[in-house]
């Protein structure tokens, strides 16, 4: 069973190193973002996907190459939008 398999919406092809981070859809959710990768993303309680996450965090819906810090823990690259909505997201743990 490979590490993306459980988060659904995760890409197939994620790549998961301390370099590269955490390659993942906008509509994956922080719970299982969390339990996959056995991180603590902060879990604000109202927004349920990561992207939503994003944009109750930065106050807007964030452009592709924005970078959004969570609680200066994890570093989230916006990498992809269709329209309105984060398509991909980088995340990166900061040790």
């Amino acid at each position: 069973r490979s590490p993306s398999r459980g988060l659904g919406d995760v890409y197939k092809r994620q790549v998961l190193t301390p370099e590269n981070g955490a390659l993942v859809s906008g509509h994956a959710s922080v719970r299982d973002i969390n339990r996959q990768l056995e991180w603590s993303i902060p879990d604000d309680g109202d927004t349920v996907t990561i992207a939503g996450l994003l944009i109750e965090r930065a106050g807007h819906l964030p452009a592709v190459k924005e970078v959004i810090s969570l609680d200066d823990a994890y570093k989230c690259t916006v990498l992809a939008r269709r329209g309105q909505t984060i398509t991909r997201i980088r995340i990166m743990k900061i040790n």
